[in-house]
C-alpha cells in the first residue's frame, strides 16, 4: 500500500505542477501579448479605443477559457483521487480477506492435525 500511497503522491504533485505550469505560461503569454499590443500601440498612434477595446476583451475570453480548462483539469485530477482511493480500499480489503482466509485455513489444518493425535 506504501508504494500506492507514493504513486498517488506523484501523480498528486504531478498534477498540482501541470496547474502551475498552466498559469505561469498563460501569465507570459499575457504580457507577451501585452507587450505587443504596447508596440502597436506606440507605432500606430492612430489606433482607435475600439480596437484596443476589442483585444482586451479576446485575451480576456482567452483567459476565461483557459481557466475553465484548469478548472476542468482540476475536477478530473479529483475524480482520480476518487479512484485512487477506491482502489486502495479494494486492494487492502483483498488483502485482509486473504490474510484471513490463510489463517482459517491453518486453523483447519491444526484442527484436522489435532484429531489425527487423538485418534
Amino acid at each position: 500500500v506504501t508504494g500506492l500511497d507514493r504513486g498517488y503522491a506523484s501523480l498528486k504533485q504531478k498534477a498540482k505542477g501541470r496547474v502551475h505550469e498552466i498559469h505561469t505560461e498563460f501569465a507570459t503569454y499575457k504580457k507577451k501579448e501585452l507587450e505587443k499590443e504596447s508596440k502597436v500601440d506606440q507605432l500606430k498612434s492612430g489606433t482607435s479605443q475600439r480596437s484596443r477595446t476589442k483585444r482586451r476583451a479576446k485575451m480576456e475570453a482567452d483567459m476565461s477559457k483557459l481557466e475553465a480548462v484548469v478548472e476542468q483539469l482540476e475536477a478530473t485530477a479529483e475524480g482520480l483521487l476518487l479512484q485512487y482511493q477506491q482502489l486502495s480500499l479494494k486492494l487492502q480489503e483483498s488483502s485482509l480477506k486473504q490474510k484471513f482466509d490463510q489463517e482459517k485455513e491453518k486453523i483447519r489444518m491444526e484442527e484436522e492435525r489435532m484429531e489425527q493425535l487423538e485418534l
